[in-house]
């Protein structure tokens, strides 16, 4: 047998990160694959290879090799290359080495169906080579109708196997997992197609593919490997193309994943659900999110004496904004809502059942605090079921997302459309993403790391999440990112509250956010030193567009953030760039636009959804200068996303004001002295800096 070329591959990962406040944290240098000491690339057989052929029951073999045929099985039992053609019905082939060397199966127009687990199985063996060869097709067929333990896989082996070959392999199973290898297993330069009851393709110590194309449909997981222990279980994918159908998980490495280049079309858990249940569905007596308008307009109805006309008004109300307006338009000046802690206007009682001491609003029942007051969401007591501790702990409840790993998950490149029930891309440690092109859809978050999220550079777009992307740790250094959530569209600092740190740190990029919940949500910082971050959205007050627990300081980069004004909040007036936050009168969908005191175009805007408070942040911004607001505008220039940076306006109301300190407040009547908002769902107001 022909020496085949050994290929070396190591592949490094360098993953690093930067501290929302001064200092900059290099994170530790790790190889999430185990360095390879070979790689078989495909070779044809030679002369001294052992011919098999195949005939329903029966074979007939040409050569030296060490191969019998025991009622309906076939073993081979020595090292060396043995060539299959035929079709054959009956047992399995079997490896049970007795001497060393390779052992190198060649498909060459085989098909192999059985009633048994395997078609064919390695049992011991130094090293086994299944090669398929070019232009042939081949299948291996388990009718079998139970699943065995033992042997778990129609293509199963004990030991490290290798499939290559520029043929085509079926693989199928009505009881069983696809192709497992209990130790490394390695797929280079080969076409799959598997469908399996279970998994469809499992490497306990390792699982490596390049540059091959699989088609996979799973009852189980995709792809996977199960060994924890250390230096085990990751999974390496180069230069390949994919589709694959999971009932539950895509992709899920028991430790580190790593995927360079190729095409990939993932399915998990029959994907995103058509439509995800928002936080702004939920009943107001129910903790985790905004509160529900209907359930809101009725009480106030019903606890007050209103027009006729009023109400009316009232029951078409879409937002808290709305019914303020509609209350204040009427001679009603309401400042105390379900979702607020403000004072309530003379002669307003609160809605049934909520009136607390001093004839002020109660919190709803399970949500108060300390002194009666309402209780963050963020702050209350959790007793649910973490999803990943279902994950590992209830055969009930399947993971069902795309990529999945434990450790670390990288995305070098690629070209990537995930829909996945659950997080579409996750890791319960690390996520680093360097380039490609991302498309989401997912029933729960797009993208998500318990710890730590950096992305680099990549084309990311989340089409459908309930949140975009959430980690504790999330640092956005370049690339553009198009998130689209019915919760938060950026939520950072999720270990805050466990006596971790975390924060949200955007260095560079194009962000565009449209959010039903918070547009931009940290539990702890922000720092926002370059890049463009657009976000549409809330339109519902019990959120924010901008969201933060501690500080957002601003530096450099573009900021705009339109949404509802309960929860508004503007970036830390600690910021070395100036902001400026603009309340409307009440809710619009007008566009807005800045000019300097040279009547210079810097921006416009145009929103997508309705909003009534806009936070602008500039390079183009100066303290001590004047500058000229425009509301009712229209601005002939190219908009990305919304944004115009280089117009000229052709009419709008013009409001002409100072920008005397780094946070400005402005309404129609020009500069506010205070904040515009003062209270907020579970006493979250526009907070001063720390």
């Amino acid at each position: 047998m022909r020496k085949l070329m050994m290929l070396a591959i190591t592949l490094i990962l360098f993953l690093s990160g930067c501290m929302a406040e001064e200092t900059t944290n290099e994170i530790a240098t790790e190889t999430i694959t185990k360095p390879l000491e070979a790689i078989t690339t495909y070779s044809d057989w030679t002369d001294e290879a052992t011919m098999v052929t195949l005939n329903d029951r029966t074979i007939s073999v040409e050569g030296d090799g060490a191969i019998t045929q025991q009622d309906a099985d076939i073993y081979i039992r020595t090292s060396g290359t043995y060539v299959f053609s035929g079709e054959y019905n009956a047992g399995a082939i079997i490896v049970d080495q007795e001497d060393d060397g390779v052992v190198r199966l060649v498909l060459n127009g085989a098909s192999i169906e059985t009633d048994q687990p395997t078609a064919i199985h390695i049992e011991q063996a130094d090293e086994t080579i299944l090669s398929v060869a070019p232009e042939t097709d081949n299948t291996l067929i388990s009718t079998a109708t139970t699943k065995d333990e033992d042997l778990t896989a129609v293509l199963f082996s004990r030991d490290d196997l290798t499939i290559n070959g520029s043929g085509q392999l079926t693989v199928e199973t009505s009881s069983n997992d696809g192709i497992t290898s209990r130790d490394d297993l390695l797929i280079t330069e080969v076409t799959l197609d598997v469908t399996a009851l279970d998994d469809g393709i499992v490497g306990r110590d390792m699982t490596y593919i390049t540059h091959s194309t699989l088609i996979v449909h799973a009852g189980g997981d995709g792809i996977k490997t199960t060994n924890e222990d250390d230096n085990k279980g990751n999974i390496t994918i180069l230069s390949s193309d994919m589709t694959i159908e999971a009932e539950s998980d895509a992709i899920q490495s028991i430790a580190s994943l790593y995927v360079e280049e190729g095409n990939y079309t993932l399915t998990s858990g029959g994907g995103a659900p058509e439509t995800i249940s928002s936080t702004n569905d939920q009943p107001m007596g129910q903790v985790g999110g905004p509160l529900n308008i209907e359930i809101i307009v009725t009480q106030l109805i019903e606890a007050n004496d209103l027009d006729d006309d009023v109400k009316e008004q009232l029951l078409v109300a879409e937002s808290i904004d709305e019914i303020r307006t509609i209350l204040e338009e009427n001679g009603e000046s309401l400042t105390t809502m379900p979702g607020d802690r403000g004072e309530r206007p003379e002669g307003m009682t609160p809605p049934g059942g909520m009136e607390g001491e001093n004839g002020q609003m109660a919190p709803p029942d399970g949500m108060q605090g300390e002194n009666g007051q309402m209780t963050p969401p963020n702050e209350m007591e959790d007793d649910t079921t973490d999803d990943e501790t279902m994950d590992e702990t209830s055969d009930d409840t399947p993971s069902t997302k795309g990529l999945k790993a434990e450790n670390t998950l990288v995305i070098a490149s690629g070209t990537f459309t995930i829909n996945s029930l659950d997080d579409a891309i996750h890791s319960n440690n690390e996520i680093q993403i360097d380039g490609g092109t991302v498309v989401l859809s997912s029933g729960d978050d797009g993208i998500h790391a318990d710890n730590v999220l950096t992305i680099n550079a990549g084309e990311l777009t989340v089409e459908k999440s309930y949140e975009g992307i959430e980690a504790n740790i999330v640092t956005i250094h370049d690339g553009s990112l198009n998130i689209t959530s019915t919760d938060d569209g950026m939520n950072a600092g999720t270990g805050a509250s466990n006596g971790e740190t975390g924060y949200l740190a955007i260095h560079g990029g194009d962000i565009t956010i449209d959010a039903s919940g918070d547009g931009i949500d940290s539990n702890t910082t922000v720092d926002m030193t370059g890049g463009t971050v657009i976000v549409n959205g809330p339109v519902d007050g019990g959120n924010g567009a901008l969201d933060y627990d501690e500080t957002f300081t601003i530096s450099g980069g573009t900021l705009i953030a339109a949404g509802s004004s309960a929860m508004a909040q503007g970036p830390s007036d600690t910021s070395s760039q100036p902001s400026i936050v603009y309340q409307f009168d009440q809710s619009t969908t007008e566009a807005i636009a800045l000019t300097d005191d040279s009547g210079q175009f810097i921006l416009g805007f145009t929103p997508t959804k309705s909003y009534q408070t806009i936070v602008v942040s500039s390079p183009l911004l100066q303290t001590d200068t004047t500058f000229t607001w425009h509301t009712a505008v229209e601005v002939d220039g190219e908009a990305v996303n919304g944004l115009i940076t280089e117009g000229v306006i052709t009419t709008s109301t013009e409001l002409d004001f100072t920008l005397t300190d780094t946070l400005t407040y402005l309404t129609p009547s020009g500069v506010s002295s205070t904040p515009l908002t003062e209270s907020g769902f579970g006493g979250r107001p526009n907070r001063p800096a720390k």
